[in-house]
């Protein structure tokens, strides 16, 4: 039902022209068509002990967190009883002087617009908002989450985790899509 709604909302912007994107304190988004080119960024694997430190600006990361970064992708294992196997706990962290505010709506394509500055948070990280959920089968499943992120540079792209497997079905590997919103 909500696909269908939402096709329809699209549907009647698209033949009525597009109005303005709003995101406003409640985190309520109008929906609008966004031609803005969409960017693919996959991490390496974070349960190989790896932080992979991530650039908009470059679209690459960076294990050794030498080079400018703004987000970061990483996993903390642990083990949950002695002989009990190891968990891995994946998050996203953003550096120190980055600022990100997280949107509920159902993908990338619903976020135009720059959300009001209060919204940001700094010490931003989903270690414990989480941003997935696992099934009975332990399957990672990205939450419907946008990520809008207030870049040093004063840019602000907005991204979201679409996977969190390789191509082999492997664990660990952080897919996102990910665009730059106008200013």
């Amino acid at each position: 039902m909500k696909k269908i709604i939402t096709m329809l909302i699209t549907a009647i912007l698209v033949i009525v022209g597009c109005e303005d994107n709003i995101v406003n304190s409640d985190n309520e988004v109008k929906i609008v068509n966004n031609d803005s080119e969409v960017n693919t960024f996959v991490s390496v694997n974070v349960k190989d002990g790896l932080t992979d430190h991530f650039s908009f600006e470059t679209n690459t990361g960076d294990t050794s967190g030498t080079s400018a970064w703004d987000i970061a992708f990483t996993a903390l294992k642990w083990s949950p009883a002695p002989g009990a196997p190891d968990v891995w706990d994946p998050f996203i962290t953003a550096n120190e002087d980055i600022s990100v505010v997280r949107v509920n709506v159902d993908g990338l394509s619903d976020i135009v617009d720059i959300p009001e500055s209060e919204l940001f948070t700094t010490n931003f990280s989903t270690f414990e908002d989480g941003w997935y959920e696992t099934d009975d089968n332990h399957i990672v499943n990205p939450l419907d989450y946008v990520y809008i992120v207030n870049t040093e540079d004063g840019k602000y792209p907005a991204f979201e985790v679409v996977n969190y497997y390789d191509d082999e079905g492997n664990s660990g590997v952080f897919t996102i899509e990910w665009k730059y919103l106008a200013e």
